[in-house]
């Protein structure tokens, strides 16, 4: 049995927020998305973000954050196949520790459903 993944869902657009909800300062000066990154890898270490393509600032913030340790490339592959996401595209992206994942659009679904 495998152990579980962490993903974060990261991808939305902030349209009823107002902004950038996951650039947002929290009181103690940390960026909501790095504050849900850093308590997602508290619990569950093997964890993965989705972000919107382009979105170079939550990108970096997240780069900075870090992962410990290379990714599993095949474990990943792996479990996105048994959910039902056998034609993602997986590969390293900057060092060992960072991953990108790109999922081909799906007929009949909305990318903002995804998202």
């Amino acid at each position: 049995m495998t152990s579980p993944i962490g993903v974060l869902l990261a991808a939305g657009s902030g349209e009823r927020f107002g902004s950038h909800k996951l650039l947002h300062p929290l009181p103690d000066g940390r960026l909501l998305g790095i504050a849900a990154a850093e308590n997602l890898i508290a619990v569950i270490p093997d964890s993965i973000a989705v972000v919107r393509p382009g979105d170079s600032g939550l990108q970096n913030a997240l780069l900075e954050l870090g992962y410990q340790g290379p990714a599993n490339l095949p474990d990943i592959r792996e479990r996105l196949a048994a959910s039902n996401f056998a034609d993602a595209q997986v590969q390293n992206f900057g060092t060992a520790s960072d991953v990108m994942i790109r999922l081909l659009p799906r007929e009949g679904l909305d990318n903002k459903e995804v998202a």
